[in-house]
């Protein structure tokens, strides 16, 4: 009888670690920030996971704490929209959700380069205007393009746009070769 209460309370206070040990190393790890669906959900999904997955008993747990405390905006809207949230495995959610997000995003995207493409500076808009215009059109049509390319895209819609206005055409094209190209070598 002694040994049973002995082995009893040994294994109660193995739980007790065990989970105590789980609570320390979640409260340890960063707070995932929220996501709205702009940014790369494999990475949110991967910092959500870490914290929460070994402190829950069950994916309804994480589906609750992610919906309420971590989805914003069209992201949230979209999680919503998912069949059956509380009764499937995070598992199979987040890869309904992950395709939902890649059309959406691919949506997006094709939308963003279209506007880019077609975009040409209005009658009396003013340059600066247009200009943050190229500049957020070309960034949502192209996330992956590095900073070098967008710029060289975003000049041959100026000089597109400026066609109309001779004078400022000419000192546009008098001014590019006042810059030096950059030696690519030389970076290295």
């Amino acid at each position: 009888w002694e040994m049973e209460s002995r082995s009893s309370r040994n294994s109660g206070m193995k739980e007790m670690v065990q989970c105590m040990s789980k609570m320390m190393k979640s409260s340890a790890l960063p707070e995932p920030k929220t996501f709205d669906g702009s940014g790369e959900f494999g990475e949110f999904k991967r910092a959500f996971l870490l914290k929460y997955q070994q402190v829950t008993d069950g994916d309804d747990e994480l589906v609750a704490i992610l919906e309420e405390k971590f989805l914003k905006g069209a992201a949230k809207t979209l999680f919503q929209s998912l069949p059956k949230r509380y009764e499937r495995s995070l598992k199979a959610l987040f890869e309904d959700f992950e395709k939902k997000l890649r059309k959406r995003q691919g949506d997006r995207k094709a939308e963003a380069l279209n506007e880019f493409e077609e975009w040409k500076k209005k009658q009396g808009q003013k340059m600066w205007e247009y200009l943050l215009e190229v500049e957020k059109w070309s960034r949502m049509a192209f996330p992956e393009v590095g900073d070098e390319t967008l710029s060289q895209m975003r000049t041959t819609k100026l000089m597109k746009a400026v066609r109309e206005d001779d004078t400022l055409h000419k000192m546009l094209i008098m001014k590019r070769f006042e810059v030096p190209l950059v030696n690519r070598e030389s970076k290295r």
